[in-house]
């Protein structure tokens, strides 16, 4: 056999390996609560999610940040977001956004050969280009930038925040929907002799509250308008995401794709955390632990609920190891991996975690959970008792001063964190006006009206 017969055949091999690794999606729901998922007991219809959990594996202690901002930095840089926003400070960053030298989850991913395409909310970046998505290891970003936006109009704070690739696109539709469709597309026309990394990040269930007219009748039985408004945004969400498995079963990708589905934070207004205590914001059970759910044919036994304590940090080393993709930095991370635990249902113990923000941390520690809600310190054994009910810090002062500790090792003088740069201008809010779309009702009466250049254009100068 000659030498360049030889090369040929190894890297022949070389290709076959890399397209046979699985697929990933990865989709997030965006302020979706513990019990608006039908199986932990919601009231709107999630069918698709459901078979999901029936199907694969039910993470039931998942944790992510209080908040969509620290959430999403932690899921894209497996980095603990404390030490992220404490750098961002110090160096004078933009802040919500991800340092440009932190390598990423899609880079990781795109090192090894998967073509990566993200859908959705971004958030971790808007202040330049150089931070959007498709600049931060996707090959193809369709979405915003921003922590919400009006469903229908795809305006934030006054402007378009609606893209492809850096550069802004004026298109009519339900932003869900239009999600779904570039999923789909994206599935269809992808290179086929590589896998694919896809991540779907919904704005549902996020403020304002909008959804189709077709999709508000399917509840026409629920008295509370709201409601009403509410469990179809979710409803929607789910059709999406069973269009979404519908394509992977046309393509064929099906018995070779990872999927995961989580939420960002727990629900906010109009959210059902139960039997969880408060919801987005804090730090109790209920702001930061969500539906999570792993499937993966062939791979997983499906149809079981792990107890194993998860963190929205643990993803990028664990996909990683799931499908055989090298990690190089993986001692620097924050989070673990944990495949081999999930895989094997054995449960890996006494994991102790810090996660926080403006001014509100968790600490767990084996059996304890110590919460620090903006000065009010608790102590908790969530494991007994979830909804929080029996504060245990007068008994524990012990554990409460190791605990607090811990915080004040991380903790930062004025850690709230405010918007800065392009957020100021013609901005109103976290969210910008509130609007309604057909099906939704605001402040304002009509959809979220245009004032200000659009966000991707005013963020790609120097």
């Amino acid at each position: 056999m000659t030498i360049l017969r030889l090369v040929l055949l190894v890297c022949v091999a070389a290709t076959h390996e890399v397209a046979a690794r699985p697929n990933i999606v990865f989709i997030m729901a965006d302020d979706l609560g513990w019990n608006d998922v039908g199986y932990h007991g919601g009231k709107a219809r999630t069918p698709h999610i459901d078979t999901l959990a029936k199907r694969g594996l039910k993470l039931e202690r998942f944790y992510a940040y209080p908040m969509c901002n620290p959430t999403r930095i932690a899921l894209m840089s497996g980095l603990q977001t404390v030490a992220v926003v404490n750098r961002i400070a110090e160096e004078g960053l933009p802040q919500q956004s991800l340092p440009l030298n932190v390598k990423t989850l899609p880079e990781v991913f795109r090192a090894a050969g998967y073509q990566t395409f993200m859908m959705g909310k971004w958030h971790i970046g808007r202040e330049h280009v150089d931070y959007f998505a498709h600049n931060r290891g996707f090959d193809h970003f369709y979405g915003f930038l921003n922590a919400g936006i009006d469903f229908y109009s795809h305006v934030a704070r006054g402007g378009l925040d609606w893209q492809r690739n850096g550069k802004s696109v004026r298109e009519e539709g339900y932003s869900t929907d239009l999600f779904t469709e570039e999923a789909i597309k994206m599935l269809k026309t992808r290179d086929k002799n590589k896998p694919t990394f896809l991540y779907v990040a919904y704005n549902a269930v996020h403020a304002p509250f909008q959804a189709p007219p077709s999709a508000v009748d399917q509840y026409a039985n629920v008295s509370n308008r709201s409601k009403r408004i509410y469990y179809a945004m979710t409803t929607r969400m789910d059709d999406g995401i069973g269009r979404i498995l519908q394509t992977l079963e046309g393509e064929g990708m099906a018995d070779n794709t990872l999927v995961v589905f989580v939420s960002d934070n727990g629900g906010a207004r109009r959210a059902d955390n139960n039997p969880l205590r408060s919801g987005k914001g804090s730090t109790f059970e209920g702001g930061i632990r969500v539906p999570g759910v792993i499937y993966m044919p062939g791979a997983l036994e499906g149809g079981r609920e792990s107890h194993q304590f998860v963190t929205m940090h643990d993803w990028l080393p664990t996909l990683a190891a799931a499908v055989d993709v090298p990690v190089k930095n993986a001692s620097e991370l924050y989070g673990k991996n944990l495949w081999a635990a999930l895989r094997d249902d054995k449960v890996t113990e006494n994991r102790d975690f810090l996660l926080g923000h403006r001014g509100k941390f968790a600490v767990f520690e084996k059996e304890w959970k110590l919460v620090r809600n903006n000065g009010e310190t608790y102590l908790f054994r969530v494991e007994e008792d979830p909804s929080e009910k029996n504060d245990l810090k007068e008994m524990h002062p012990e554990i409460v001063e190791r605990l607090n500790a811990r915080i004040a090792a991380v903790e930062r003088p004025g850690t709230i964190v405010r918007a800065s740069g392009l957020g100021r201008r013609g901005g109103r809010g976290a969210h910008g006006k509130r609007g309604r779309g057909p099906g939704g009702r605001g402040r304002s009466g009509a959809q979220t009206e245009e004032r200000r250049e659009p966000w991707a254009e005013a963020a790609a100068r120097d």
